[in-house]
């Protein structure tokens, strides 16, 4: 009966550890370490298009309000004046698309390390999470282990019980043997 128990545990041996997060580690890592250095590119962002388009508009405005109010000016003709004041007026508001450009270069450099701190937030997430499903597998195995000493320690136990019990049953065959010799040499004398 032990033995069969001690069999039986033995047979359910945990499985080598396999950590469920693995993979978005090793993603996350790779991720982390592969990320680009922070560059920014004015014409790549979405937001300074957003306000290159709304400032070329207002500029092309303020262009032509500019040149139509000089050309009032002189009677309804276009002059070289009227052209080089409008695009003072252009090249004026455009200036202030290059005025906002520090903030958008913050604003960008912001949500990189943004998303940096993110990426390594969730990476700490699943570590944490794999350190716990590995400290419960690590207690399965170690319940296991005690399991098999137990009944290691018990099928021995009842082994050298069966041997002392089989030895005492020889030795008191052999003794019984000696006694009933002696009995029957005694008698052997008298007779």
């Amino acid at each position: 009966e032990t033995a069969e128990a001690l069999k039986k545990r033995e047979g359910e041996r945990p499985a080598e550890y396999s950590s469920p997060y693995g993979g978005e580690i090793d993603s996350l890592l790779s991720s982390l370490s592969s990320r680009e250095p922070f560059e920014y590119e004015a014409s790549g962002d979405a937001i300074f298009r957003e306000y290159s388009d709304r400032y070329t508009r207002e500029a092309k405005r303020a262009m032509k309000d500019t040149v139509g109010r000089v050309a009032s000016l002189t009677g309804g003709y276009g002059s070289s004046y009227a052209a080089t004041a409008g695009s003072e007026a252009y090249a004026s508001k455009m200036s202030e698309l290059g005025d906002i450009l520090p903030e958008l270069y913050k604003l960008a450099y912001s949500k990189y390390l943004d998303e940096g701190s993110e990426m390594r937030s969730l990476l700490s997430a699943y570590r944490d999470a794999d350190d716990e499903y590995y400290s419960r597998y690590r207690d399965g195995v170690s319940d296991w282990q005690s399991d098999l000493k137990r009944l290691a320690t018990a099928y021995e136990s009842a082994r050298d019980y069966e041997y002392g019990a089989a030895r005492d049953t020889v030795e008191d065959e052999q003794w019984q043997k000696e006694f009933d010799e002696g009995i029957r040499q005694y008698e052997a004398t008298l007779a």
